[in-house]
């Protein structure tokens, strides 16, 4: 999954955020990812426009997502239900 704070956030090189996890690392359910600053996010400039990318959609049998448009802490942004494998 790729989370992309912001709109061109990138121009920022890290200022404004503290990220906790690292590419790869698995993670579990209400693990921190990052931390941002989001007022001095906007007021660089920057909207905060947040596109969520699932990149292994071939092992996902279902998404729910919730439909509100913020999402504020402790609330689910969607549920993943994967393809049950053969071990």
């Amino acid at each position: 999954m790729i989370i992309h704070i912001g709109l061109e956030t990138v121009q920022l090189k890290g200022e404004h955020f503290d990220v906790f996890v690292e590419e790869n690392q698995k993670i579990s359910q209400g693990e921190p990812l990052i931390k941002f600053n989001n007022k001095a996010i906007k007021k660089e400039g920057y909207k905060l426009i947040t596109p969520v990318v699932i990149t292994n959609s071939e092992n996902i049998e279902k998404i729910k997502f919730n439909e509100s448009l913020s999402i504020t802490h402790g609330q689910k942004l969607m549920e993943l239900k994967y393809i049950k494998r053969g071990v």
